[in-house]
């Protein structure tokens, strides 16, 4: 995970704490979704947790190039921004915010996949960075199909530089019938 400025073209963010959203600034994010392959999604919410609140509205847009870096994106060199799969809005500094983005994960699942946040407002929004303790993820549920229920505790996997699967511990359950398993995704530093 990384933003970018258009005021620095050429500088590279990617061992910010911060990811930062204004008229300036857009964050990246990218995802390793490939533990996901063949897995019907039920739910998925990305998860930011905020540092600084905006009285705006930020919008989540798919980007389909996924050959960037954190480590060398910049102004200069960011991937072209696709449609808006989601938005951001009532955040409060120092609580998570949960967006719902089920749909793109379902249409990503099983693939590197990225994503990016602007605004066309002008107010700051700043969420944790990987290099923090409260990482950017994406938790999962799925359904599977075993011949009994599986429930799992979401699982943050903390991110590196290259793409690190999702992991989930089954734990046998008497539940209802039907079994879930609900994972943590984080961003990942590179493409593999």
């Amino acid at each position: 995970d990384t933003f970018v400025s258009s005021t620095n073209l050429t500088r590279n963010y990617g061992t910010d704490t911060s990811l930062k959203i204004d008229l300036e600034k857009t964050t990246f994010l990218k995802f390793d979704l490939t533990s996901l392959a063949n897995q019907p999604v039920i739910n998925a919410k990305l998860r930011l947790y905020i540092t600084n609140n905006s009285s705006v509205t930020q919008t989540i847009k798919e980007v389909s190039n996924n050959t960037w870096a954190e480590n060398t994106i910049t102004y200069n060199t960011q991937p072209a921004k696709g449609v808006t799969i989601a938005q951001i809005s009532g955040t409060s500094d120092a609580t998570w915010k949960e967006i719902d983005i089920t749909s793109w994960v379902a249409v990503n699942a099983g693939t590197i996949a990225s994503l990016a946040i602007d605004t066309t407002g002008n107010n700051n929004l700043y969420a944790a960075s990987r290099e923090t303790t409260n990482k950017p993820m994406i938790v999962v549920q799925t359904q599977i199909e075993p011949t009994s229920a599986v429930t799992a505790t979401p699982t943050p996997i903390a991110p590196t530089a290259t793409p690190v699967p999702v992991v989930a511990t089954p734990t046998p359950t008497q539940s209802g019938p039907t079994p879930t398993i609900t994972a943590g995704v984080c961003p990942t530093g590179q493409l593999v």
